[in-house]
């Protein structure tokens, strides 16, 4: 991860608390399983959530580059904990 994606990163973690409410409005069985099981179909409503707290919580301060840099990071981190399910489920 290059210095600009983690500064823009930085720059937009403030609102976690609305991304968690808005995940659990989304879904709100994963309140629960968050400390039991986490199912890989979760991992696109907390995507979704994630984009919509900064979204809502920053406007138009919410650039096209930091939405980018949340999208691809999210989408690492969802796809390192699918292939880590996947691999303690064998």
């Amino acid at each position: 991860m290059d210095a600009s994606t983690k500064r823009l990163l930085k720059d937009t973690i403030a609102p976690v608390l609305a991304f968690y409410k808005r995940l659990f409005e989304l879904a709100p069985e994963t309140r629960r399983q968050m400390g039991y099981s986490v199912q890989v179909d979760h991992y696109a409503n907390a995507g979704s959530a994630l984009i919509w707290m900064f979204q809502q919580g920053l406007g138009k301060r919410f650039t096209p580059a930091m939405e980018e840099a949340w999208f691809v990071t999210y989408a690492f981190m969802s796809g390192e904990m699918e292939r880590g399910q996947f691999e303690n489920a064998i």
